[in-house]
């Protein structure tokens, strides 16, 4: 997706505002693609098709309370002015200084809604329940595009622990803003990077604990504004989800849409809540206005009040102003007059008059008061003038001064005006204007007729808002067709990986209640032939006088540990013995990176590795199994040369070539005792990662296709197995990219294309690397998540594994542990990974899906079926980009069936993988009641390996978790079973059912004739 961006708008900024700013050191700031902004692009692409002949016109508000009236928004504004010179921007900032989400969502009555913005920039601290009314009553009154924004520092705050994990109240504000469908911009993250870049403390750019400095202090206001100015961004060819914002419509007076009758009335038929004619600057005649047959003023949902003055601060005495619903209102100014003073602080009396009304009613500040006729309710809680002489004049006082006078007067007045939000008359002028003709009506169906004593003229056009409920949203459809069916799927989950074999007790390998055996296939061994004292297969690794006191004991034991568990074994050779080298180092991974001194004495090495497991096993049984040489071959970490080299080029290619060597040399040895057409090759790491890999996928092939064999002499080297590395990071901003294996499209395609066919290709090694940060790091030991999260990044694997043609993606891991022992509770991706496995043999058939997702979310639907479609199996996931997300979702299936099933009754099994019934979402609430810190984990706490003496490391709560907790957890566990049901296809040869999620997941269906 394109996006075109505002500017680098907080630098820009820096050098338009450099004169009048004090000099602050530079920050660097970065305009990231954010995905959130398809919600504002209604607005975007306004200003971007704004001309000097035909302008757009834009209304903005900014709304919330002191951060947001701090007045960075002239900022903002002037910079969007410079960009789009010939829009009219109609821009008010109405925040409240002080006024929390329960306050402001009063004012927000007279304030937010009858403004009706077209872009709201909205911000309030306070219950985050009340914020969220805020937001969806905006959604249900208005079509105002919403840009929403995470808080920046307290002077109490630390920049560093916010940067390693966002806080509940953005995480909270970023859910609101998917959930109805605003642009959200983390401001927090960018002001924390610019303070730790700049190693500035939070209050540097604070006037007090919260405020930001002013201009002549500092640029405070100006990164601000531009930290939300530079994600405000054109997303090429969008539109933006009407369905969630709602539309706004402009109408030609010339268009077919508008009615011109014979008797001179035009009629307009719309949908929505609010229509504004656009006048063309010709004149015209008075015209009248009927809405639905009756004048506007005859609708009460179409007047509102204006916010009541302020007097003793900046905030309105009254926090709203209501009417009683069988009052009917009156376009009138409104004025509430203090009878007779107080003393100080205490309740007023007070008399209230319309303009129109008249004499209305007495009351007191510390009761209700409804007037005469009803169209003035004032409630005590909402009377703010006695606390607002309370707070203001005690605090402006001296110590030991006592008050003088009374502070509410005779005489003293508060005003507001019940203001019409239509007209019922209006006449075109020789001037362009806007004229709001009705506003507030009920969001539906409704028509305007216009009357005119003379032809009806001056009007260019007709703007209808419509709030998002009135807007049509295409239900999501999941269609499956096993008629349509392609190629045999792989199982998937054929390769587990171990790396340490030495430490596994391969008797009790296998979980006795959830079973590996009937999808693991080969378990692979990681740097099982040398790299250190523990895996050389020596008998003294440290004797470098002896060179072939071989010692293959310890690798015979594993293979037949791994025979044991019904597997097959997967060696990763190559790693060379510490003492066949010279020059040793021992990397990242506490292996030795060099090459042999002498290929010969690694070859004569690997030659008799292959003898003594051809002799315990049998040649049959080993030409079974699969080899490779090296883990991540390429990668700088597991193998390089010392280079005297002076380029990294020159090195990268000298290293190069040693694993030529090694590789042929291997090769050779094991071809020479086990014979060819081995399934052999090796491991190399993600194509894409260009920082760690020294040479590439396609150096290899072209060396095994065409390359001179350094052991043989001959061209080319065996190759029949090729795999990868692929991981992600869940703190990653690319929600798209998550789970999709896309680097394994490229390895296909060059193995083909190097001329290699029957080849074996996958991921060794991979999945999720990092996700939130325990008290030294925030990697994954396990590899996979905890939560339901990582249900729908299985399928993600799953299906871009398959697309590509490739074979499998390997697992570390499956249960809460201690590993690497196959003990503890299972993970859903032990599910996932047993369910997928059952595809295996199937035919890919046809699926897909439509409709609407909530913003933020994806759905995915893979499928697949036996020749017959006997059996038909498909999932569906659902993901969001949230660890712990709770919302739900629901989606209708269709599927497809061959003919001769029509009218047949056939049986269902339906397997749900999300929060309902994983245990891991139980565990994070116990972590909270029972005070457990992220600081108690050693490495992240999203790992569903809880007992790994990596993530959970203090020892009480280890206790807690074995004693106590696993035996709650292992029954919901034992819930995690199929729902069986049947259902009868349909003439036509389909069947329809619903599927439900709660928070992410994914469903597996089953479907047996």
């Amino acid at each position: 997706m394109k996006i075109v961006a505002v500017a680098a708008f907080a630098i820009a900024s820096l050098n338009v505002f450099a004169d009048s700013a004090k000099s602050i050191p530079s920050c660097e700031i970065g305009v990231k693609e954010n995905k959130s902004a398809i919600h504002i692009q209604r607005t975007m692409k306004a200003l971007e098709d704004s001309t000097k002949e035909n302008p757009s016109h834009v209304r903005v508000l900014f709304y919330g309370q002191s951060i947001v009236g701090q007045k960075w928004h002239v900022h903002l504004m002037e910079r969007l002015k410079k960009k789009y010179p010939t829009v009219v921007f109609d821009v008010e900032n109405r925040a409240i200084g002080g006024y929390e989400s329960p306050r402001l969502i009063k004012t927000a009555e007279s304030d937010l809604y009858p403004f009706y913005p077209d872009i709201l920039f909205f911000h309030v601290y306070g219950p985050i329940d009340k914020y969220e009314q805020i937001i969806k009553k905006t959604r249900e009154t208005t079509s105002a595009e919403i840009v929403l924004w995470s808080s920046h520092l307290r002077s109490s705050d630390d920049p560093k622990k916010l940067m390693e994990k966002m806080d509940q109240r953005s995480v909270q504000i970023r859910e609101i803003a998917s959930r109805y469908g605003c642009m959200f911009i983390d401001l927090r993250s960018k002001w924390c990077k610019m303070l730790i870049d700049n190693n500035w403390q939070a209050e540097y750019l604070l006037a007090d604990t919260i405020h930001l400095k002013s201009e002549k202090d500092s640029n405070a206001k100006i990164y601000y504004a531009g930290f939300i100015g530079e994600e405000l961004c054109r997303i090429k060819g969008a539109k933006g989800k009407s369905y969630l914002s709602g539309k706004i419509e402009k109408i030609p007076f010339s268009s077919s849409r508008v009615k011109k009758n014979k008797d001179g009335t035009v009629e307009l038929n719309f949908t929505g809540n609010r229509v504004v004619a656009v006048t063309s600057g010709e004149c015209g005649g008075e015209t009248s206005v009927l809405l639905d047959g009756k004048v506007p003023s005859a609708y009460r949902e179409m007047y509102a009040f204006t916010r009541p003055s302020a007097y003793v601060s900046w905030m309105p005495m009254i926090n709203i102003i209501e009417r009683k619903a069988d009052a009917f209102p009156k376009v009138e100014d409104w004025t509430l007059t203090y009878i007779e003073g107080t003393e100080p602080f205490g309740p007023v009396v007070y008399k209230v008059e319309g303009s129109e009304t008249g004499f209305d009613g007495e009351g007191r500040s510390d009761a209700d008061f409804t007037s005469r006729s009803g169209r003035a309710v004032i409630k005590k809680d909402e009377f703010m003038a006695i606390w607002q002489y309370d707070y203001f004049i005690k605090r402006s006082l001296k110590k030991d001064e006592k008050p003088q006078g009374k502070y509410a007067r005779a005489g003293d007045t508060i005003t507001w005006k019940c203001i019409g939000l239509f007209s019922d008359k209006f006449t075109p002028r020789d001037v362009c204007e806007r004229v709001t003709l009705v506003q507030n009506c009920t969001n539906s169906k409704h028509k305007i007729i216009l009357k005119s004593d003379a032809a009806i003229k001056g009007i260019k056009e007709f703007v209808v808002y419509t709030p998002p409920s009135a807007v049509s949203k295409k239900d999501i459809v999941v269609s499956v067709d096993a008629t349509r069916l392609g190629k045999k799927i792989p199982n998937t989950s054929q390769v587990r990986t171990v790396w340490n074999g030495r430490n596994v007790d391969w008797e009790n390998f296998d979980n006795k209640n959830y079973s590996t055996r009937d999808f693991v296939e080969y378990i692979e061994l990681m740097a099982c032939t040398g790299g250190n004292d523990d895996r050389d297969l020596l008998k003294d690794p440290s004797n470098t006088a002896v060179l072939d006191d071989y010692d293959f004991s310890h690798l015979i034991k594993m293979c037949r540990g791994i025979l044991s568990t019904g597997a097959k074994p997967y060696l990763k050779l190559g790693n060379v013995p510490a003492k066949f080298s010279k020059d040793v180092d021992n990397g990242e991974f506490s292996m030795n990176i060099r090459p042999p001194i002498d290929h010969l004495v690694h070859y004569r090495y690997m030659k008799a590795c292959a003898a003594a497991l051809k002799a315990e096993f049998g040649l049959e049984e080993v030409r079974s199994w699969r080899y490779a040489v090296l883990t991540e071959a390429d990668n700088c970490g597991w193998f390089s040369v010392k280079s005297d080299k002076k380029t990294k080029r020159e090195q990268n290619i000298q290293t190069r070539e040693e694993f030529f060597k090694l590789y042929d040399y291997t090769a050779k040895a094991f071809e020479e005792e086990l014979g060819k057409n081995l399934v052999f090759g090796t491991h190399m790491l993600n194509p894409d990662d260009e920082y760690f890999s020294q040479f590439t996928i396609e150096d290899f092939l072209k060396h095994c296709s065409t390359g001179k064999n350094a052991a043989t002499g001959g061209i080319g080297s065996p190759m029949s197995l090729l795999t990868i590395s692929y991981y992600f990071d869940t703190r990653s901003p690319h929600s798209d990219k998550k789970g999709y294996v896309n680097p394994m499209k490229r390895v296909v395609k060059a193995v083909h294309k190097a001329g290699f066919t029957n080849v074996v290709t996958g991921v060794d090694e991979g999945r999720v690397i990092c996700s939130r940060k325990g008290r030294q790091a925030a990697d994954i030991v396990s590899r996979a998540l905890g939560q339901s999260y990582q249900a729908p990044i299985d399928l993600r694997i799953v299906r871009s594994i398959v697309d590509a043609g490739a074979d499998y993606f390997a697992t570390w891991e499956y249960f809460s542990g201690p590993r690497p022992i196959s003990i503890g509770l299972p993970s859903h991706h032990y599910f996932t990974s047993r369910e997928f496995a059952r595809f295996a043999g199937l035919k890919r058939a046809a699926a897909g899906i439509t409709g609407d997702f909530p913003d933020g979310e994806s759905m995915e639907v893979f499928a697949g079926a036996s020749e017959d479609s006997s059996i038909v199996r498909f999932c569906i996931g659902r993901f969001y980009d949230h660890l712990s997300w709770t919302n739900s979702l629901s989606s209708m299936v269709r599927l497809r069936l061959p003919k001769e099933f029509a009218g047949t009754t056939v049986t269902i099994d339906e397997f749900i993988l999300d929060n309902r019934n994983n245990w891991f979402c139980d565990w994070e609430k116990d972590r909270v009641l029972y005070g457990i810190k992220d600081s108690d984990f050693d490495w992240s706490y999203d790992d569903f390996a809880v007992m790994s003496k990596r993530t959970l490391v203090t020892e009480k709560f280890r206790k807690l978790f074995v004693e106590k907790l696993e035996k709650v957890y292992q029954k919901k566990a034992e819930k995690v079973l199929p729902r069986k049901f049947e259902m009868k296809v349909d003439k036509k040869g389909y069947i329809s059912l619903t599927s439900s999620f709660e928070g992410n997941g994914v469903i597996f269906y089953t479907v047996r004739k």
